[in-house]
């Protein structure tokens, strides 16, 4: 399978995955979404925190290097990239 048989293919897989009502509205899913739902959002949520604590580089290039985050931007590696990963 060569690359353009593969993205037109999965192009229309994904363009069949979205239901429609007969009116052309997308359909809601179904199901119960509760409490496991926000477990799963605050798990994801502390995930990111955390990576981006660990992270100033990332905090900063997505603009969270502010606020409460602001002691991050005096723990950026300056260092070039061959340097630090000759030295890490």
């Amino acid at each position: 399978m060569d690359r353009r048989h593969f993205l037109t293919c999965s192009s229309l897989a994904v363009g069949g995955l979205s239901l429609t009502t007969a009116s052309g509205a997308v359909a809601a899913p179904t199901g119960d979404a509760g409490a496991g739902d926000a477990k799963l959002n605050a798990l994801f949520d502390a995930v990111f925190k955390e990576r981006v604590a660990r992270s100033p580089q990332l905090a900063s290039s997505l603009g969270l290097d502010k606020g409460a985050n602001a002691s991050l931007k005096s723990t950026l590696d300056l260092r070039p990239d061959a340097v630090a990963r000759a030295e890490d």
